[in-house]
């Protein structure tokens, strides 16, 4: 009985040996992962703001959308709403049947906005 308790007793010593040996390499490698989560001061900068053009706000001008939604489902004859790609087109095609004075007015409002 004394030999086996012995046993489990060397046993027990080398596991905890295991142990702090894989503890240690632990808190080594989450040291160099922290290290490498380091941000530099360009990704602390916010993201720069993209300038928006006079197309970009006559596309998301709601009066202009609604327009197009409208013209769309009263062609189509059915209670569903038109997708949003075609909604798309057709405001793609309000844009090109603008005049050049109304484009400026849109462009200048892009101008002001950024």
């Amino acid at each position: 009985m004394s030999m086996t308790i012995e046993i489990v007793v060397q046993r027990i010593e080398t596991l905890e040996k295991q142990m702090a040996e894989l503890l240690a390499d632990k808190k080594k490698t989450q040291k160099k992962e922290k290290k490498a989560k380091k941000m530099s001061k360009e990704d602390d900068e916010s993201p720069k703001k993209k300038k928006k053009s006079g197309y970009i706000l006559f596309t998301v001008d709601v009066n202009v959308r609604d327009t197009a939604k409208q013209k769309l489902s009263k062609e189509s004859d059915s209670d569903e709403q038109p997708k949003s790609t075609l909604v798309m087109k057709e405001i793609g095609a309000m844009w090109k049947a603008l005049s050049q004075n109304e484009k400026d007015t849109w462009n200048e409002k892009a101008k002001a906005d950024a």
